[in-house]
């Protein structure tokens, strides 16, 4: 079976000029734990996990939360922010190199990556990395 059936298709990005506080934007109103990195031929070429924000909002308590899913729930990544000039940078300077799968590999194939990089979502990306 290959991951095109069964992939999302209205996947939600950020361009990798834009700024730290446009992505704290996106996961504030989108529940969603992973953001794509995009660059202006929308290939991929990053990724944003909220855990990522979540730190810089929250460093010392950051390693007590072992699953992030929950704070959309309690509000937590509503009260606590990045520093203003944390804020301005760009996405870019503190995005994760990204690991994707392509539009014909298989379920398991992208199950294996899932499991190996120990990440709860996987970006498909066709032959161009878009």
């Amino acid at each position: 079976m290959k991951i095109d059936k069964y992939m999302k298709r209205n996947v939600i990005s950020i361009q990798s000029d834009r700024a730290v506080a446009d992505a704290v934007a996106i996961f504030i109103k989108h529940p969603i734990g992973t953001l794509p990195v995009i660059d202006d031929k929308t290939r991929l070429v990053g990724i944003l996990h909220l855990g990522d924000i979540v730190h810089m909002a929250m460093p010392d308590s950051f390693d007590l939360v072992g699953d992030l899913d929950f704070l959309h729930d309690l509000g937590a990544i509503e009260k606590g922010f990045p520093s203003l000039e944390e804020m301005k940078k760009p996405v870019i300077e503190i995005m994760s190199e990204p690991i994707s799968a392509e539009i014909d590999f298989t379920l398991f194939h992208a199950a294996a990556l899932l499991d190996k990089h120990h990440i709860p979502d996987l970006p498909v990306v066709d032959h161009q990395g878009r």
